[in-house]
Parts: structure tokens; sequence; C-alpha cells
């Protein structure tokens, strides 16, 4: 009987360590529980934040790729503009030039092209004694960049001349991208220096004035069959 005594106290304390531990695991359940929730919530949370910044970096992307598409076909309208208006010349140097003459720029446009940088880029002169006209227009070496003039005579525009435009020309450089402006001027209210220290007016009816971007002035003209320019004042 002694014996059962003790064994049934033995398993008495024995359940009641058990209970404390089951409850004490319990316990750390509930925390580790607690915790995991909390953690699936923050990862939740970094998920739609995530989720968010990828919306927003794709967002960026596609507005950088819009940005370059619309970069892009603001290019192509002016390379069109300069091709087919300048180089082409049907839509607007066709109402101002002679056909002759367009077709003589049609079958050099692969060499040189029109460039309208400066205003006007094209101009029209009486520059000789008779009634001839010229026509003098900016043009553009396309292979080298360097600019410069073209003239054509309007009674024979295929015996053009190239003034810059890398075709040296009369000591005057090769590239005129210097030249700011141009127009036309009556040669009796134009003054130039030359056959010694003489200033004389060009023997001509008018003269393109040709303005550097620093404000010196040429003058441009035909003289005894014979291209000139001279710095005004010089």
């Amino acid at each position: 009987m002694k014996y059962f005594y003790l064994l049934s106290f033995a398993l008495i304390i024995s359940c009641n360590n058990n209970e404390k531990e089951i409850g004490e695991y319990k316990a750390q359940i509930a925390v580790l529980e607690t915790k995991n929730k909390k953690l699936n919530d923050e990862l939740k949370t970094q998920n739609s934040e995530l989720e968010h910044l990828e919306k927003w970096v794709a967002i960026q992307q596609e507005n950088d790729i819009l940005k370059q598409g619309v970069k892009d076909l603001e290019g192509k309208i002016f390379n069109h503009k300069i091709n087919e208006e300048l180089i082409g010349f049907e839509s607007n140097l066709g109402y101002f030039l002679p056909s002759e003459i367009l077709s003589v720029l049609k079958s050099i446009s692969g060499e040189y092209k029109v460039e309208p940088d400066i205003n006007p880029f094209f101009l029209k002169a009486n520059l000789s004694t008779d009634d001839t006209f010229f026509y003098v227009l900016r043009i553009e070496h396309i292979s080298s960049g360097k600019k410069g003039f073209i003239v054509f005579k309007d009674y024979a525009p295929d015996r053009y001349f190239i003034m810059g435009a890398g075709q040296p020309f009369n000591g005057v450089d090769e590239d005129l991208s210097y030249i700011g402006a141009c127009y036309v001027e009556k040669a009796s209210d134009v003054t130039v220096g030359y056959e010694g220290d003489n200033e004389v007016h060009p023997n001509t009816k008018e003269v393109v004035v040709l303005v550097t971007k620093e404000s010196a002035s040429a003058a441009f003209y035909l003289d005894e069959g014979e291209y000139k320019w001279k710095w005004i004042g010089d």
C-alpha cells in the first residue's frame, strides 16, 4: 500500500510538470504565431510596395520610351522637311525657282543640300551689267559639313558656280559657316577697295552683301565675266 501511494504521488508530480511544460510550449507557440503573423503582414506590405515600385519603374521606362519616340518622330519630321521641301523642292522652292534650276539642284542633291541656317537662304539679284538675274542659295557639302553658296544664271542654270561648301574661291575660305546673313544691295550704294587703294563702286547693277557673324561685310558680284568677293571698306 505504501508503494501505491508513492507511485501515485510521483504520477501526480509528473503530470503537473507535463502540464506546466505544455503550457510553456503553448505560450511559446502563441508568441511564434504572433511573430509569424507580424512577419507575414510585413511581407505583404513589402510585396505591395515592391509591386508598386515595379509598376512605377515600368511606367518610367514606358515614359522614357515615349519621350525617345517623340524625339525620333520630331527628327524624322525635321529631316523630311529638309529633304523633301529644301532638297526635293516640290513644296517650297518650286514657287520661287525656275524648274531648270530645280532639276540641277536635284541632280547634285547627293553631294550638296540647301541649308536654311540663314534668313533668307536664297536671293535673286542682277549681279552683272546686263539684265541677267542670278539665284544665290545657301548650301552645305553633305560629307564635309562645310557651308557656302551656289550661284545660277537664269539663262544657263547648268553652268552653276559654287563658293565655299568645300570649294576654295579667290582666297575665300572653303567653309563659309561664319556668314550669318545676306541681302541684295544696289552697287551704287556699296563701296569696295580694289585695284590699288582706290575705293570704287562695283561695276554691276546689284551685289549680294554677305555679313559675317562678327559683323564684317563682303560684296559678291560678277565683273567682266568673273565672280568677285570684295570686303566692304577694305
